[in-house]
């Protein structure tokens, strides 16, 4: 009789063995999943970022043409203009959209997504050390087609000038900003990663 009830008690420890681990398996799976929307969620909108300025840059080079005949600039410097415009976009989707597949944020490519996640840092400061002084640089050879060309008044130039200086400098804080908030979110995603992993 005891023997009976010790095999009933261990086949009933072994069913709520097995049950909790099927639980533990089910809770992990659950798990995963939510890392990985939470992932995907809290890098949409660098997509999103990214989508916005592959949508506007045939907006940006209609400006340019615009801006050729209004203030009689050379077309070296709106080509130069237009080619840094294309050349960040293209390096932009490199970097943040074609580097990250769907896969990478699965719980067994973590390590991997990690690597990744910091690659994209390195090259987000390299495009910027890279983009910066290029910009800034096109941006002067331009105020000095504009002031070598231009069909406007003195004070009318020099107002022109001075707006597209204020202009040029609030483009540069708001991109540094946005390159800030870009790594500050593969900072998060990374601890993010490393929790889980430590778990």
């Amino acid at each position: 009789m005891e023997n009976s009830n010790n095999t009933s008690e261990l086949d009933l420890m072994r069913q709520q063995m097995a049950a909790f681990k099927q639980q533990l398996e089910q809770q992990d799976i659950v798990n995963e999943r939510l890392l990985s929307e939470s992932m995907k969620k809290k890098m949409s909108w660098i997509k999103a970022f990214i989508v916005a300025e592959i949508i506007s840059l045939p907006l940006i080079m209609l400006v340019l043409i615009l801006a050729k005949s209004i203030f009689d600039l050379t077309w070296w410097s709106i080509a130069a203009m237009a080619f840094m415009c294309a050349f960040d976009v293209w390096w932009d989707y490199r970097i943040n959209i074609q580097c990250m597949k769907d896969t990478d944020y699965n719980r067994d490519n973590l390590i991997y997504t990690t690597q990744k996640l910091l690659d994209m840092k390195q090259r987000r400061g390299v495009q910027m050390c890279i983009s910066l002084p290029m910009l800034i640089a096109v941006v002067v050879c331009i105020g000095f087609d504009f002031n070598s060309g231009s069909k406007a008044g003195d004070t009318e130039a020099v107002a022109i000038m001075i707006g597209g200086g204020i202009g040029a400098a609030i483009g540069i804080i708001i991109a540094y900003f946005i390159y800030r908030k870009m790594q500050r979110t593969n900072d998060e995603l990374i601890s993010q990663i490393e929790e889980m992993t430590a778990e």
